[in-house]
């Protein structure tokens, strides 16, 4: 379960204003199998059997330069129009083994769900209007927790707002705005 973080005996509460998520996957396991659905409406026949296949493969084996490939091709099926002089980070598929273990597990046990209702603060989800991932699976268990959220959708923008061409400039302003 996520925890509260303290500092000099102040809450999360005290520290943060307002959260934003950007791009956030579903926080539910209903909403998973869309997501690889939409992908390979994006992507060759032959692309999204070597997506699905890397995919699998990364769950046992993991490797720099297979996710590096698993990454090429989710720039692909997530983006609308990514900028290609956005560089993207170079891959630690140990880490992201870990992580991505433990993330999924929470969601299909329900902690994600469980810890929106300690949320204290308001939420501003922003997401592309064509990224793979839901956004109700997002908004939905938001709403169902009770929490304070906003959202707002990025016309013609994928996963990424901050590398997409036509959604970029607009995803900065909003940042700047929370940020304020």
């Amino acid at each position: 379960m996520p925890q509260v973080c303290r500092n000099g005996g102040k809450t999360a509460k005290d520290l943060v204003g307002e959260l934003v998520w950007i791009g956030c996957p579903p926080l539910e396991e209903k909403y998973v199998p869309q997501i690889a659905a939409r992908r390979l409406q994006n992507l060759t026949p032959e692309e999204g059997k070597r997506f699905l296949g890397l995919s699998e493969i990364l769950k046992e084996n993991p490797d720099d330069r297979l996710l590096a490939e698993l990454g090429r091709l989710a720039e692909k099926s997530d983006g609308y129009r990514p900028d290609p002089s956005v560089k993207t980070i170079r891959p630690d598929a140990a880490a992201y083994a870990a992580i991505w273990e433990q993330a999924a597990d929470w969601r299909k046990r329900g902690v994600w769900k469980k810890a929106l209702t300690r949320l204290r603060c308001p939420v501003w989800v922003i997401h592309g209007e064509q990224d793979p991932h839901p956004a109700e699976g997002v908004t939905e268990p938001l709403r169902a927790s009770g929490a304070v959220y906003r959202t707002t959708l990025l016309p013609r923008c994928g996963h990424a707002p901050f590398s997409e061409t036509e959604a970029r400039e607009t995803f900065f302003r909003l940042l700047q705005a929370a940020i304020r």
